[in-house]
C-alpha cells in the first residue's frame, strides 16, 4: 500500500502521468498505468467489500434483536390477554 495516501486506491491516481514524464516508452507507461488502474479497483473493492460484510453484521444482529422483541411482545401480549379475562366477570 502507498504510504503516501491514507486509502490505497487514492496512489494509481497521484501517480496517473508519472510514467510519461520518465522517458518511458507510452506502450510502457500504458501498462504501468493499467496496473496502477488495476490496483486502484482491487482497492475500491476491499473496501466495498468491508463495508458490506460490516452491514450484513449490523443488520443480522438487528434481525436478532427483533426477532427477540418480538417473542417478547407476543409473551406479554398472551399473558395481558388471560390476566383480563381472569378479571373479567362473564
Amino acid at each position: 500500500m502507498d504510504q503516501r495516501t491514507p486509502y490505497p486506491w487514492t496512489a494509481a491516481n497521484e501517480d496517473f502521468q508519472r510514467p510519461w514524464y520518465t522517458g518511458q516508452h507510452p506502450a510502457e507507461a500504458e501498462e504501468d498505468t493499467r496496473a496502477l488502474l488495476q490496483e486502484d479497483a482491487r482497492g475500491m473493492l476491499q473496501v466495498a467489500l468491508a463495508q458490506i460484510q460490516h452491514y450484513q453484521q449490523r443488520i443480522e444482529r438487528i434481525t436478532a434483536e427483533n426477532e427477540s422483541i418480538t417473542a417478547e411482545n407476543e409473551r406479554l401480549f398472551a399473558a395481558a390477554a388471560s390476566d383480563s379475562e381472569l378479571q373479567m366477570p362473564r
